[in-house]
């Protein structure tokens, strides 16, 4: 079907415009098997392929912003460009790795507010999740992950990279909120609040 110029349709006029020429590193940017990755490289070769991407998407930023300002708009471009910032840094004009990262760093772009986070020994990507129950003061305390017949009052999911006395304040806050829970004490584990944290606080 040929579709001319200018599509007249219900009074309607629809330019079709002629398509723009890819900027250089476009051509570059396209999937890529195992072996092209080389997980077998040498770490001055990796650093080098870093590099590259960096300057990659320095240059499709470049051209989006000369091309169209709208086009900056969209999501995906600001995902793009936040990664850039925050992976990459100009050293006398080159593209160059950050040394240091926010701790609030994209890890996963199809879910930008998971972040890394670690506790003891244990590291991950993702969320905290906060549980707060009833106990019993009367009864001597259970062992970790001993059963008990406790009730589960509040839970809240934060940033993994959210110290653990903002999610407690949040908890407690719809606790009262939601139920009218206002308890007479608490008892938390090595995260949570100590009497100098309190007087802090306050």
């Amino acid at each position: 079907m040929i579709i001319p110029k200018n599509l007249e349709t219900s009074g309607i006029t629809c330019p079709v415009r002629k398509p723009r020429k890819r900027p250089r590193s476009a051509a570059r940017i396209r999937p890529r098997s195992e072996a092209e990755v080389g997980w077998g490289l040498s770490k001055a070769e990796r650093d080098s392929r870093y590099r590259q991407c960096g300057q990659d998407i320095k240059e499709l930023l470049e051209w989006i912003d000369k091309s169209d300002s709208k086009l900056g708009e969209i999501e995906s471009v600001k995902l793009l460009r936040r990664v850039f910032e925050e992976q990459f840094e100009m050293v006398e004009g080159t593209v160059q790795s950050r040394r240091t990262r926010p701790s609030r760093a994209v890890q996963n772009p199809h879910d930008p507010d998971a972040h890394y986070a670690d506790k003891g020994t244990k590291q991950w990507i993702g969320y905290k999740v906060h549980v707060l129950e009833s106990v019993d003061p009367k009864k001597p305390a259970k062992m970790k992950a001993e059963p008990g017949e406790h009730f589960i009052t509040e839970v809240v999911t934060t940033e993994a990279a959210q110290d653990e006395m903002a999610g407690l304040a949040e908890g407690l806050k719809r606790q009262q909120e939601h139920h009218e829970i206002r308890p007479e004490a608490m008892y938390a584990d090595g995260g949570g609040p100590t009497v100098g944290s309190r007087c802090r606080g306050h």
